[in-house]
């Protein structure tokens, strides 16, 4: 299973043969559905094929096209280790699975190239946020997105709380020199430890300020929003020493034990919810602001002009439009065209150019477009 980055979405765009075969499918966490979803699959592969047949690719190119995804059809492990939606794309040569952390619809695409838009909402730097998971005896960072998570390595932070104050102390004898070696016992040996509130608060207090600093040095130039996630009573603790600007106010209580990180991962996303729907608000006013001037568009050809040369700051792009036509790769002149068959959609293409660009990108329904149009951007400069 591939992890779902800006990277593998370049490497699907430049993806270029016939035929490609891109499949959407709904699945499961647990469940009977987690059964429905394999019934989905073979029944797209099925109809794949008979498609593929009726356009006369060769048969054994079939075979050999499909057979990644024909494997997975009765694998109990793979099924029962799903999320909400799984994209597969598919050509001579090329397998890539994605457990994606979103809803979406199922369909299938048999192309010269991968149908990748249903990708994009959430591969926007928009979409990305950390979750903190809190734990006295293993703090865990995520970088986390709709699609899914991964941990962020905190090779230089002091993770567990023990190391941590025995750190502590340590730096504090070093301090106060000479006198410091009537105090070697252990910060943690002896009765009654844990017993009396305040101290221990004081504590986790201390831990949490430590790893704070190591946590924000790794951290440092990504202002992106945090959930907090953990033990309910530790939540308000990090909040209150924790130097990081950006902390959601509300946070995920219960521990890995009890939810999993998959459950974190989605009452998380809950949490962020209307924090993305704000940055758009906050972005489509901008455009209006500027659409009197030179600094918004839109018109597809100069959208992606700016898309290519790293000028689209905000993209809004309506879903279920398309705009057929070729860019010519050195001028990057717009030519537009009636059908498929004579060139590729520009929507798409230039929401993944302002992707791969660092832009962000907004997907809309027709009604909250610009001007009912597919495209319309806010340019850096």
């Amino acid at each position: 299973m591939d992890q779902l980055n800006l990277d593998e979405l370049k490497m699907l765009t430049q993806e270029r043969k016939w035929p490609c075969v891109s499949i959407y499918i709904p699945t499961s966490r647990r469940g009977t559905e987690v059964i429905q979803a394999s019934i989905r699959l073979k029944n797209q592969l099925r109809d794949i094929d008979r498609q593929l047949k009726e356009k006369d690719v060769n048969p054994l190119l079939i075979n050999e096209i499909l057979t990644p995804a024909q494997d997975v059809v009765d694998d109990e492990f793979f099924w029962n280790h799903q999320e909400d939606s799984l994209a597969i794309f598919l050509a001579k040569g090329e397998s890539h699975m994605y457990r994606l952390a979103i809803n979406i619809d199922e369909q299938s695409n048999i192309s010269n190239r991968f149908f990748i838009k249903p990708l994009i909402p959430a591969l926007s730097q928009i979409n990305a946020f950390y979750i903190m998971f809190l734990d006295r005896k293993n703090l865990k960072l995520f970088r986390a997105n709709p699609f899914g998570y991964e941990e962020v390595d905190l090779k230089n932070v002091v993770t567990n709380m023990d190391d941590a104050l025995q750190l502590d102390e340590s730096e504090q004898r070093e301090f106060r020199g000479a006198e410091g070696g009537a105090h070697r016992a252990s910060l943690y040996v002896g009765p009654g430890y844990g017993t009396d509130d305040a101290k221990k608060e004081k504590d986790i207090r201390r831990f949490f300020q430590r790893a704070d600093k190591g946590i924000f040095n790794t951290v440092k130039g990504e202002n992106l929003p945090m959930v907090l996630s953990g033990v309910e009573y530790l939540l308000p603790i990090f909040k209150s020493a924790s130097s990081y600007p950006n902390i959601a106010e509300e946070g995920v209580a219960g521990g890995t034990w009890e939810l999993g990180m998959n459950e974190i991962h989605k009452h998380a996303l809950e949490i962020m919810q209307p924090y993305f729907e704000k940055k758009g608000k906050d972005a489509l006013s901008k455009y209006y602001q500027y659409s009197v001037g030179s600094q918004a568009s839109n018109e597809v050809w100069e959208i992606l002009q700016a898309a290519f040369t790293n000028r689209v700051d905000s993209l809004f792009f309506n879903t279920n439009e398309h705009v057929w036509g070729t860019v010519d790769p050195e001028s990057f002149e717009v030519t537009m065209a009636g059908r498929p068959e004579e060139g590729e959609d520009l929507v798409e293409l230039a929401v993944v150019q302002t992707l791969l660009h660092g832009g962000n990108v907004y997907p809309l329904p027709f009604e909250k477009m610009p001007d009912g149009k597919p495209l319309a951007a806010v340019f850096r400069y």
